[in-house]
């Protein structure tokens, strides 16, 4: 008999109770309806960062967070903060966030962010995520709040009187650039590597685009970039146009008045000599700039010993490489590796790739990514592109072939397919491949609870058969058997959540 009873958690009606008599039930149903009753909702974590924008430049419009954990986003509504009170100081909740989490404030869409290196020089220590010549980021705890200074470390505005800014004109020769585009872009130290943002333009339909700005006097570095970041210039260690900082080579230019910089050859160090041939004169142009087919080939056995790498994927199904130079796309068919052979080596050849090629592996649409961040932090060489915390990019110069073993540095741990191979034991792992002699306690299947009417001390391993008696209990979630649901019987399943009962 059903009688309605409607049960509650927190001011939620979730289930009808039930009246019967005592009876057995099996463990597992007793276990569901315990959850069902007892979980009604998730808590997410929310960090709040506060800034005070006394330091920053006048006239902006809008303030955000951002940092890698949304792929250093520009102000997109749920990062954007605001002033409520009109005190200066700019506050945002962001939910969802994880682990130690990287940021740094910026306004207007990347008009300008904040620059904290001389701070960290300096030894100051609100930004440890630093280079001490390229990037200064700041960090903080998921769901923990921030009070910040925008551009500062120690809440004090730089008093030095404002520097003067000059105008400076870039160009740059499409003349000998064989690909397909729609804009070209500026992007640089000045612009926050802004993307999209810095479109330049050919007024007279000669192949030249150009665009002024004004920076303060300085060294800066850039490059020209095609469609955002969809195609941009590669150049190599040394070319002497340019200068390297962290592993990434760009131009570099050193501005100490109002100038108009010499045209130059897209992907050259040099102008364009008019040949149309991708070659720019044959010449040290400085950029690497003949298309070449590069070969990728990756050993796939550490993506699939113990499953360990699959993120929750029963099988591989794609293998794909990508990189800038496709904007970081999945699986799109010419990018696509294949097993011809079986032999767990995939491969495909690219054709027009480059200078020095970054790169990285993915498998299934992006179900896992290779992570080889600990492979650098422990010595490794195999991904020279990284920051040591939050990325870990390969290289390869165009026209070579890569020889790589997917999600690390070198070749798989030989103990990676090893364990205890026979299903008798409670130690078998069903990824083994190999025994290692770990197998030690015979499996005794049964019901291991000593709670359970059928209760066999001998069990080891639970084979869901266990029953239990509940009696006069009209609502299974009562545990404390008080007539009612309270917050009491959560405390009570929680404090035995997750506790081992052999």
């Amino acid at each position: 008999m059903q009688e309605e009873c409607p049960l509650h958690f927190l001011g939620v009606s979730l289930r009808p109770c039930l009246n019967f008599k005592a009876t057995k039930t099996p463990f597992m149903r007793f276990l569901m309806l315990a959850a069902l009753g007892l979980f009604g909702g998730s808590v997410s974590a929310q960090t709040t960062f506060n800034v005070d924008m006394t330091c920053a430049p006048e006239g902006f419009t809008d303030v955000f967070v951002t940092g890698p954990w949304c792929g250093w986003c520009a102000n997109d509504v749920y990062n954007t903060m605001t002033d409520d009170d009109g005190d200066g100081i700019y506050s945002v909740t962001v939910v969802d966030l994880t682990g130690t989490v990287e940021y740094k404030y910026a306004i207007n869409g990347f008009d300008d962010q904040e620059n904290l290196i001389n701070d960290m020089v300096d030894g100051a220590t609100c930004a440890p995520i630093t280079d001490f010549s390229g990037y200064a980021n700041r960090t903080t705890e998921a769901n923990s709040t921030t009070n910040d200074a925008y551009g500062t470390c120690d809440g004090t505005c730089n008093d030095a009187a404002p520097v003067d800014q000059v105008d400076v004109t870039f160009q740059v020769d499409l003349n000998d650039y064989a690909g397909a585009y729609g804009t070209v872009n500026l992007n640089g130290s000045f612009n926050g590597w802004c993307g999209a943002c810095a479109a330049m333009t050919d007024a007279n339909a000669d192949g030249v685009y150009d665009l002024t700005v004004s920076v303060a006097p300085g060294t800066y570095e850039y490059k020209f970039t095609l469609d955002g970041w969809t195609v941009q210039e590669e150049f190599t260690d040394g070319d002497p146009c340019t200068s390297t900082i962290d592993g990434f080579v760009n131009r570099t230019v050193d501005i100490t008045a109002a100038a108009t910089l010499p045209v130059v050859c897209y992907n050259s160090c040099d102008a364009c000599d008019g040949a149309g041939d991708g070659d720019n004169g044959g010449g040290d142009d400085g950029g690497g700039t003949d298309p070449a087919t590069t070969t990728f080939n990756v050993d796939m056995s550490c993506a699939t010993e113990a499953g360990a790498t699959l993120n929750g994927a029963t099988e591989i199904t794609e293998v794909f490489v990508t990189g800038p130079w496709c904007g970081w796309c999945a699986a799109d068919g010419y990018n696509v590796l294949i097993d011809a052979d079986g032999d767990g080596i995939f491969s495909v050849e690219i054709a027009d790739l480059t200078g020095d090629v970054e790169y990285k592996y993915g498998i299934n649409g992006f179900n896992d990514q290779e992570q080889l961040v600990d492979d650098m932090v422990d010595g490794g060489t195999c991904a020279p592109i990284t920051d040591f915390f939050g990325y870990a990019n390969r290289q390869i110069s165009a026209g070579s072939t890569a020889n790589d073993v997917f999600g690390s540095c070198s070749a798989c741990e030989d103990s990676a397919g090893t364990g205890c191979t026979d299903p008798a034991y409670v130690e078998f792992d069903p990824y083994a491949t190999t025994d290692d002699g770990s197998c030690g306690t015979l499996a005794v299947y049964g019901c291991p609870y000593d709670a359970a009417t059928n209760y066999n001390p001998q069990a080891n391993v639970d084979d869901l058969s266990c029953e239990f008696e509940l009696v006069d209990n009209s609502c299974p979630a009562d545990l404390d058997g008080d007539g009612s649901v309270t917050t009491t019987d959560l405390l009570s399943f929680l404090a035995s959540f997750g506790a081992n009962c052999l």
